[in-house]
């Protein structure tokens, strides 16, 4: 294993740990605390205005002081992010934690992308995508288990303790570690306003970028809500069933990986936003009354076609990525969808302002993305590169 790629392991493990313990649930919270939808979408919107905000001092920062310097920083913004939700249960700064969402989303995402397409290339962005998912899911859902059972047996004051005692040793070893020196002598200059609104490819990826970040966060705020609602309000619950739909999906990706490695890319990207597509329409019928046993396994189903969907999405995304300028790439989308999670979930905060039957709500918005889903298929790989087998070995 590459110096690169154990650092990305590490970070990546280190943050999917941190996550699960808290800001996994933050939705879940919201709406225990009575935060309707409309005020759940304008807390999403400010996120993406407090990632936009940050993304131009990061790409900045990341010049000027280096990386060991951002892996700090983006461990602080987490723990900041923790302990003013800790303080602040009842989301009377609702504002101020959205913002500290967006920055520390911004300062993650961006480390955790570029530190990816870092220690991959063309040839292998499916099978190391596939071995991340597996970190990510281990220690994600450890997380959840911990932090939900914490929550509910200790309070809020167990899960900020837990945090401080993983995030002051990974800000030990991060300001200490020596990073590779690829990395260290890579230093893109940074995105230019300019070169922001003038981006255009035949990719049609400005276009995408806009939509996907309104569909990430459709999926982990509204749709984690549903499972809330699901889990009987238990944060306990909702972590057991977030992690047993983790294992079943581990073991149906096992069971059709020699499937999906015959499968050329465009077959497998159409299949995976038509079934994308699918999983939006059968949110919308997904019941949240007692006794509706019937609904796991379609909970298992939607998280699958999801999952392959993610799968077949983010190989297109790094592949493109890689083709073109890595970093310009990945921060130019990071623009774009966080512009579009500021203007879309503004947007969806007004529609749902008179609504007086949240549950119905949720399913007309499911209802309404399944088509509005389609427009990933717009999203094209260049001639030369559209036989190639989904996961290259």
């Amino acid at each position: 294993m590459t110096g690169s790629t154990r650092l990305f392991y590490q970070y990546s493990g280190t943050h999917s740990l941190l996550i699960g313990l808290l800001p996994f649930f933050l939705p879940a919270l919201m709406w225990l605390k009575g935060q309707s939808l409309s005020q759940i979408s304008s807390f999403i919107a400010v996120n993406g205005i407090g990632y936009l905000l940050t993304l131009y001092y990061w790409d900045r920062i990341r010049i000027r002081f280096g990386w060991n310097w951002l892996l700090v920083a983006t461990l602080i913004l987490e723990l900041a992010l923790v302990g003013s939700i800790v303080l602040d249960q009842d989301f009377t700064a609702i504002n101020l934690i959205a913002l500290l969402n967006g920055a520390y989303g911004c300062f993650f995402w961006m480390a955790q992308r570029t530190l990816f397409a870092h220690c991959t290339n063309s040839s292998d962005t499916g099978v190391k995508f596939g071995n991340f998912q597996i970190v990510v899911m281990v220690l994600l859902k450890t997380g959840i288990l911990v932090g939900g059972y914490l929550w509910e047996k200790w309070g809020a004051s167990s899960v900020f303790l837990v945090t401080v005692c993983i995030v002051v040793p990974a800000i030990t070893y991060y300001s200490r570690v020596s990073l590779p020196e690829s990395l260290m002598a890579t230093a893109p200059a940074p995105i230019t306003l300019n070169s922001i609104a003038g981006f255009r490819d035949s990719s049609n990826s400005r276009v995408i970028f806009l939509i996907d970040g309104f569909f990430l966060f459709a999926e982990s705020y509204f749709w984690v809500i549903t499972l809330y609602i699901i889990s009987g309000e238990n944060l306990v619950t909702l972590g057991v069933l977030v992690v047993s739909l983790s294992i079943v999906l581990a073991v149906l990706f096992y069971l059709i990986k020699n499937r999906l490695d015959k499968i050329r890319a465009q077959q497998a990207y159409v299949i995976g936003v038509l079934g994308y597509v699918l999983s939006w329409l059968l949110r919308g019928a997904v019941e949240t009354g007692e006794n509706q046993y019937w609904v796991y396994p379609l909970i298992v189903f939607i998280a699958f076609l999801t999952a392959l969907f993610r799968l077949v999405f983010n190989k297109r995304f790094f592949d493109l990525a890689a083709k073109a300028d890595n970093h310009r790439y990945i921060v130019l989308k990071s623009y774009y969808s966080q512009l579009g999670v500021a203007v879309l979930f503004a947007i969806t905060a007004l529609a749902l302002l008179e609504v007086t039957e949240p549950l119905m709500a949720l399913k007309t918005f499911y209802w309404v993305l399944a088509p509005l889903a389609l427009i990933y298929l717009f999203y094209r790989l260049p001639p030369k590169c559209s036989s190639r087998h989904y996961l290259d070995r």
